[in-house]
């Protein structure tokens, strides 16, 4: 694999300013990162903050139906719900927006290292060495219309393993992702029409994938 810089600047602007891929793409020292975009961060900071809202406030009603209602029991049920209200609306707010102002990174490429690491929200990262890399590959669900990315690598027994890490309902961000990932990677980056999990018979029916730039 040449000098993984050389490649990028070799690539239309669109796929390092977010037109194609919409997630924040930089370099430094060889490793390629992927991150979320910043009005991503503040639309996840926001939905954070309505749900705790949403919590709170029936918790408030819930606390002035007890004050309303006459019965002891009925006061006492009232109450309580009104308390799970507001401790679920104050539990953990620092740490969730806390946590909510930091991109998530979805995948890096290590040139050096010569590894894709692959990261999910909430789940650490998983390092597969890129000789074990086989392929990328972009799955179209039909019933859902989502876009799987996924890895392609060599199992312990010589076997196909196919590990999907990222989801978009964008096709235009799933196909320039998955061939940006490939072309970074000298891997093949292919695509097919199928709904989890894949069959061998799926991934053998997978054809190359189209340069964004060349869709209609």
């Amino acid at each position: 694999m040449d000098d993984i810089r050389a490649r990028l600047e070799r690539l239309p602007r669109a796929y390092v300013d977010s037109r194609w891929t919409r997630c924040a793409v930089s370099h430094l020292a060889g490793r390629v990162r992927f991150r979320e975009l910043g009005a991503q961060v503040d639309q996840r900071r926001a939905q954070a903050l309505r749900r705790r809202a949403i919590h709170g406030c029936a918790g408030l009603l819930l606390g002035a139906l007890a004050l309303t209602f006459g019965g002891e029991v009925v006061k006492v049920a009232f109450a309580l719900a009104a308390s799970l209200g507001i401790l679920s609306a104050l539990d953990g707010l620092a740490r969730d927006l806390r946590r909510n102002t930091r991109p998530f990174e979805f995948a890096a490429i290590d040139g050096p290292r010569r590894e894709v690491e692959l990261r999910r929200p909430g789940y650490q990262a998983l390092a597969v060495p890129l000789d074990d890399v086989k392929l990328f590959l972009l799955v179209r669900e039909p019933r859902r219309e989502m876009f799987h990315l996924a890895v392609v690598v060599r199992g312990p027994f010589d076997e196909d393993v196919c590990l999907p890490w990222m989801h978009t309902s964008s096709r235009t961000a799933g196909n320039s992702l998955c061939w940006l990932f490939g072309y970074l990677t000298d891997r093949p980056a292919l695509e097919l029409t199928a709904a989890p999990p894949l069959t061998p018979d799926d991934l053998a029916a997978a054809q190359p994938i189209r340069h964004p730039s060349d869709e209609d």
